[in-house]
């Protein structure tokens, strides 16, 4: 399994040592509040085990995530199979959770980004969905960010969520895997700025790729209608 690489933080397999540093942020009583509960260590190291089991089995799952400059482990990010969502047939979800030291620095889009790359890209997945409590308007402006279009609520776990969901053909579309290069960890040196247009990675994902936002055209109407 390839490590996730953007331009600030570095999503890799989970360490022995991850642990202790994943139990400190669920500690956070902030976080607990965003996440609607809390974990004690034993459900922590529940949690890895079973990130660990879903990249063995399908190819995907949560992902530690460091701050490059820093080395520092700030969080989780990554997809997950929520095989008890009870809406519709699609059960790929994403998820992250970061650090309350790292709130407001635009972590989790990054990070998201990167891993919505890898399961449309690599997984070949055709929808992925994200859910969260109604009040956690960050988490919720993430998925907006990322091209997640509003779906409706639905209990999980005793709890209302939101959700969103995003398909395969309006990521491309969108082209919204504009992430700074972000790519597979490889040992080939980087290409240059005018190839990262074209080129990708052993690994077959094209988030291995600088993109650069295209500006769609607007026709003479909407600019009439449109604000400043």
């Amino acid at each position: 399994m390839p490590v996730l690489e953007t331009e600030r933080l570095r999503l890799r397999l989970w360490q022995p040592g991850d642990v202790e540093a994943l139990v400190r942020i669920y500690s956070d009583p902030e976080v607990a509040r965003m996440l609607g509960e809390t974990f004690d260590r034993a459900h922590a190291e529940e949690q890895i085990e079973r990130y660990a089991r879903s990249w063995s089995e399908r190819g995907f799952g949560r992902l530690a995530v460091e701050e490059k400059r820093s080395g520092r482990f700030i969080g989780r990010i990554g997809l997950a199979y929520a095989d008890e969502w009870p809406v519709g047939e699609d059960k790929v979800e994403i998820g992250w959770m970061i650090d309350r030291a790292g709130w407001g620095r635009g972590f989790a889009t990054e990070g998201a980004r990167a891993a919505l790359a890898h399961g449309f890209e690599v997984v070949q997945l055709p929808r992925i969905i994200s859910f969260t409590l109604p009040a956690n308007a960050a988490s919720r402006r993430v998925m907006e960010k990322c091209g997640f279009g509003y779906r409706g609520s639905a209990l999980w776990r005793g709890l209302e969520h939101v959700w969103y969901e995003l398909d395969r053909s309006r990521w491309e579309a969108a082209d919204a895997g504009q992430i700074l290069w972000a790519r597979c960890r490889r040992p080939t040196p980087a290409p240059s700025r005018r190839a990262r247009s074209s080129r990708s990675c052993s690994a077959g994902c094209r988030s291995c790729t600088t993109r650069t936002p295209r500006r769609p055209r607007r026709s003479q109407a909407s600019r009439r209608t449109s604000g400043s």
